[in-house]
């Protein structure tokens, strides 16, 4: 793992240093800017994930906890990541292609494993089911 971050992070110095980019402000409020994005896009996922695992299972049913607070969270994490994504370059100090190539950063792996979650689910459902088990034995252990 820190060997392929290592290389990311060079990948990434050399790109700048040829695209003749101030590192000051291109990586460091960059890639902050996009790790505050995604922290954030991570939160908004959570919040929908909460919301559909008790409307799925009825565990709870607090209305509280299980589906005002989770798509109030959601809804306003929403709004938030739009007014990110319409200032990038504000929060990142860059614009154009540079502030789009920086936010692929987050979303094409994020589809990516969708895709490939998709794919699995409609391909192989019963390996796509032996996922559930596998992080339900985790939690058990």
């Amino acid at each position: 793992a820190s060997a392929v971050q290592s290389g990311i992070v060079a990948a990434v110095i050399v790109v700048a240093a040829v695209a003749h980019l101030d590192p000051i402000v291109t990586l460091f409020a960059g890639i902050g800017g996009i790790g505050t994005i995604g922290v954030i896009l991570s939160q908004t996922i959570a919040s929908v994930a909460i919301f559909a695992f008790f409307r799925r299972t009825g565990v709870d049913r607090r209305p509280w906890h299980t589906m005002i607070a989770p798509a109030l969270a959601a809804a306003a994490l929403t709004a938030i990541i739009v007014a990110a994504l319409r200032n990038l370059d504000v929060l990142l100090g860059v614009s154009g292609s540079v502030g789009l190539a920086l936010v692929s950063v987050l979303l094409v792996p994020l589809l990516l494993g969708l895709a490939y979650g998709w794919r699995l689910r409609i391909s192989a459902p019963q390996r796509y089911a032996s996922l559930d088990q596998v992080l339900t034995a985790k939690e058990s252990a």
